[in-house]
């Protein structure tokens, strides 16, 4: 580590002292951002230690995590992996497989080229380390049993359904129809309404956390100006395609300086998105 280096510590949602804007994921179209949960103080929590957190800006599984960390308002540290450019050391010393997301549970903190130390315990797999944060902040899921089980089977069929579509049609050339199949899949499992099980949870980070990351060029291919059936979200998803914020592109600063070019959302997704507390 060299002199002067720091944790990579990510922002928390919403402006700093310095003036600085949360992260493109976390944007809200209205001024600032809320936090859709209650603040985790008024929870009775797990104390597992120091939380540290190896994310990437192009992983739709990363997103999720950070999103219900965010939503539990949970401290936590993250350091950056870029997964075009691994460095070494992360899969030497962290992560022998070298995948995102990866959390580091107790320990001293963490800067880049460092090893967890001995006594932290570690969590690979989105799924897992989401399972992982609700035993930490039980909120992240109803009480009810039932809308326990309702949310498991949703983000079983979003991983089914609609991530394995995405991934097809991004990486090798899927069709369109299949991405929006999935996407009318997903919205035959929420109510008309709020959220994917009544209240936040874990479920709603799992689909919105894949549906930014489409970009302009991606969605010409033929999901914008298409929509799912006209009785399921039309007005939405008229409202998203016509939403600059949502559809323009967003750059960040990235890890060395570089500038990331992120994109605020896709029309395929819209009506869903609108459900889902215009995340």
């Amino acid at each position: 580590m060299a002199a002067g280096d720091k944790p990579n510590r990510e922002l928390r949602a919403g402006p700093d002292s310095a003036g600085q804007t949360t992260p493109w994921l976390y944007a809200s179209r209205s001024a600032g951002v809320r936090r859709l949960r209650e603040p985790a103080s008024k929870w009775k929590v797990a104390t597992p230690g120091r939380l540290t957190l190896y994310n990437a800006v192009d992983s739709p599984y990363s997103h999720r995590v950070r999103l219900a960390l965010e939503e539990a308002g949970a401290k936590y540290d993250i350091i950056w992996i870029d997964l075009l450019n691994k460095p070494l050391w992360y899969g030497e010393k962290v992560y022998p497989k070298a995948n995102v997301p990866f959390l580091v549970c107790g320990g001293p903190a963490l800067h880049r080229d460092e090893a967890p130390s001995p006594e932290a315990k570690t969590i690979s797999e989105s799924r897992m380390i989401l399972d992982f944060l609700v035993d930490l902040f039980p909120n992240l899921l109803p009480e009810d049993p039932l809308l326990r089980a309702k949310a498991r089977f949703f983000i079983e069929t979003a991983d089914e359904k609609f991530t394995k579509a995405f991934f097809s049609f991004v990486f090798t050339r899927g069709s369109v129809d299949e991405i929006l199949a999935a996407v009318e899949e997903m919205q035959a499992l929420l109510p008309a309404a709020g959220f994917a099980v009544g209240q936040w949870s874990i479920a709603d980070a799992a689909l919105v956390s894949p549906a930014p990351g489409l970009s302009p060029e991606e969605q010409d291919r033929g999901v914008r100006g298409r929509r799912p059936r006209e009785d399921v979200g039309s007005a939405a998803w008229s409202e998203v395609l016509q939403d600059p914020a949502l559809l323009g592109g967003e750059r960040r600063a990235g890890e060395h300086g570089e500038d990331v070019e992120r994109v605020g959302g896709i029309g395929a997704t819209g009506p869903t998105t609108e459900r889902i507390g215009k995340m």
